[in-house]
């Protein structure tokens, strides 16, 4: 009982947090997860990052909470680096995965006939809480 009663208080407060959400603004492709986006941050912008990811496996859910800090060190040249923690059942937090990423475009959105970037980046992660 006490397992469905957390889930429906979970499910209850994304709920009523997606209800309350206001505008904001993001560029078209910034929602893909894990896929090169066009886009860059301006020079010397710093922009924080979270997400979370709420699933179920085969005896237990699971919650993955990413942050992310992107830099921007010209205005088409940006490093990436985001860590994942992992709690299953929302016992004890677990190290996920890390990535750091660089990114360079070499001109603006829509100059070009196809608009041409780059991107580089290092993971790692921790498979079944053995060591990285």
């Amino acid at each position: 009982m006490k397992y469905s009663r957390v889930r429906a208080v979970r499910l209850l407060v994304i709920g009523l947090t997606l209800l309350l959400a206001r505008r904001t603004l993001a560029h078209r492709e910034d929602y893909i997860d894990e896929t090169l986006v066009f886009q860059t941050v301006q020079q010397h912008a710093i922009e924080p990052e979270y997400w979370f990811d709420y699933g179920t496996r085969p005896g237990t859910d699971f919650t993955r909470h990413h942050v992310a800090l992107e830099y921007g060190i010209t205005s088409h040249l940006m490093l990436d680096g985001r860590a994942t923690v992992e709690a299953p059942s929302n016992d004890d937090a677990n190290f996920d995965s890390a990535r750091l990423e660089i990114r360079s475009r070499f001109a603006e959105e829509g100059d070009w006939p196809i608009d041409v970037a780059v991107s580089a980046e290092a993971n790692t992660r921790r498979l079944d809480n053995g060591p990285l």
